[in-house]
């Protein structure tokens, strides 16, 4: 089930995403989380030099929530909103978000997980009914290194990672980030017939006493507790992307800064 899944999501060309990571850190987890949140519409590029049809939310948290940033793309124009201001993307910009090659389905980037080596022991169980199809529950505990090098590589492809400061865990570092592990805990949701995922949960608690290890492994999301989820909704449904009215041009963001 996990291997179909996995082999599925280049079967995924739109619908409505989440995906949030944060981490607690301080030696018994009470500060407050940093992390941050993607959500929105998209439609992957159907051929070579279009741009996706995209509307993505991107919130930092970094103890308190910042104010988000909006990539919009229409398909044919790209925008950022920053305050409640549109700015449009110039054409190198743009040029740099163009499919590259022959799209080989879909996957909004979700390609570069790989399910089936995240989990230790993965048990099934029936998981009722979601956005009106039956589904199925996959739970187990968390082979974290593998996980968390697909989570960077998805961030990448949405335009997340290197803001963040994600990176993936190198050989050095697995070791470590292995032996810090005291709990994990995975589920995912797929659709019992079409075997199309639906979501990701993890939850990992790292011992306390490592944390500066943690943070030369995992970067500024290191801590005692980290969260991953992943969202997908209205899969392979028509989505639309208007222009944002009276956009600025880029110049003018980058001044501000």
């Amino acid at each position: 089930m996990l291997d179909d899944t996995t082999a599925n999501l280049a079967k995924v060309k739109s619908g409505d995403i989440r995906m949030a990571m944060t981490a607690t850190a301080g030696a018994e987890g009470e500060a407050r989380p940093v992390g941050f949140e993607v959500e929105g519409p998209f439609s992957v590029a159907s051929a070579v030099g279009q741009l996706p049809l995209a509307r993505l939310r991107h919130t930092r948290v970094v103890g308190k929530t910042l104010p988000p940033t909006t990539f919009v793309s229409t398909g044919q124009r790209a925008f950022l909103e920053v305050d409640g201001k549109a700015y449009e993307l110039p054409p190198d910009r743009v040029e740099a978000l163009r499919a590259k090659e022959a799209p080989k389905g879909g996957g909004a980037g979700l390609q570069r997980l790989d399910l089936a080596k995240w989990f230790a022991e993965p048990k099934v169980s029936d998981g009722g009914r979601l956005d009106g199809a039956p589904v199925q529950r996959v739970t187990g505990a968390v082979e974290v290194v593998n996980a968390l090098n697909d989570i960077v590589a998805v961030a990448d492809e949405v335009g997340t990672a290197t803001g963040e400061g994600l990176q993936p865990v190198d050989p050095a570092g697995a070791e470590r980030v292995k032996r810090a592990v005291r709990s994990s805990a995975l589920e995912v949701i797929t659709g019992k017939d079409d075997h199309l995922l639906r979501s990701i949960r993890l939850d990992v608690t790292f011992a306390a006493n490592d944390l500066e290890g943690l943070q030369q492994a995992l970067g500024p999301l290191s801590g005692t507790r980290l969260h991953f989820e992943l969202r997908l909704s209205g899969l392979n449904r028509k989505v639309e992307v208007a222009a944002p009215a009276s956009a600025r041009p880029f110049s003018e963001l980058q001044s501000r800064r």
